[in-house]
């Protein structure tokens, strides 16, 4: 149970970790997946394991296990991702189905646990802007999104047309002199969630601020030239105080090399990452220590290229 636990966080950290990276380094959009994936090359797949080091022995490891596959098209979008749980069992399976625009037509998700079948219909107008997305759950319509496009392809405004009720929610945005958005503003109904952006002149973003109802996060990014080598996350209180949550450091090619986690402020735990790397500068072992530099596990990635 305390390993499945353990992976669980693994996992959540590896998602936000990059989600992070996504919204610090990257001011305009990822040009496919690949991108979003930090991975060089023209990568056909990808498979990660992950071996835990023994308890009574730290210079073993019990035998890998596979949490997840993804397999791209030649252009670098998803084709097939494979979610898999602590036992090597598939968990969640997602499969993308693109026109020759390279735009998504149609994605079939599987939740094994919950025998859940969600199916996703896209249809494009790139004239107007607009886009129709239907989504069925297990072979029965659920609920139909509409949504419009506007300046710089900034989604303004989205219909959630459902069973019984209709939710719209607008979209507003400021931008700098560079047209990189400062300020963006969601409203829907009494509520709304705002982020705020600013950028050094290398027009990083140095510092993001998003606010709802109920939370207040602060980001902030220290670069060397356009790339991205620090990020501090900090929660805001009521009353303004800033508590900070996780400093996260990376190296050259935007992997994690050092992760610091608190709780009201204080130090609640350090991991250093160390890697290797193949020809293409993907990595494909990651060893994780703890504090006192002492290995907690290994994972690993089999990469396969189109060339």
């Amino acid at each position: 149970m305390k390993k499945t636990i353990l992976l669980s966080l693994i996992l959540l950290l590896s998602i936000s970790c990059k989600k992070e990276i996504y919204a610090q380094q990257k001011t305009t959009n990822f040009k496919n997946d690949l991108e979003t994936k930090y991975l060089n090359g023209k990568v056909k797949e990808c498979n990660l394991f992950i071996a835990f080091f023994t308890d009574s022995d730290k210079s073993q490891t019990e035998n890998p296990v596979t949490i997840l596959k993804e397999k791209f098209t030649e252009k670098g979008f998803f084709e097939r991702i494979e979610y898999y749980d602590y036992y090597g069992e598939v968990s969640k399976t997602i499969e993308n189905f693109y026109n020759d625009n390279d735009y998504l037509l149609k994605s079939i998700s599987v939740d094994e646990n919950s025998s859940q079948k969600t199916v996703e219909l896209n249809e494009y107008d790139t004239i107007n802007k607009t886009e129709n997305k239907k989504i069925i759950i297990n072979n029965k319509f659920n609920y139909k999104l509409f949504s419009t496009f506007g300046k710089f392809n900034k989604i303004e405004k989205q219909i959630r047309f459902g069973k019984e009720d209709t939710t719209v929610i607008n979209y507003n945005y400021k931008f700098n002199s560079n047209n990189n958005v400062i300020r963006k503003v969601e409203f829907h109904n009494n509520s709304r969630i705002i982020s705020e952006y600013k950028y050094d002149k290398k027009e990083n973003i140095i510092e993001s601020i998003y606010e709802n109802d109920t939370l207040k996060i602060k980001t902030i990014g220290i670069y060397k030239g356009r790339q991205l080598r620090e990020l501090q996350l900090y929660t805001i209180s009521d009353n303004l105080n800033e508590y900070i949550v996780s400093v996260t450091k990376y190296d050259k090619y935007y992997n994690p090399t050092y992760y610091k986690s608190y709780q009201k402020s204080k130090l609640l735990s350090e991991t250093k990452f160390k890697y290797e790397f193949d020809k293409q500068d993907n990595w494909i072992k990651k060893t994780a220590y703890s504090k006192k530099n002492s290995p907690i596990y290994i994972e690993s990635r089999e990469i396969r290229y189109w060339e």
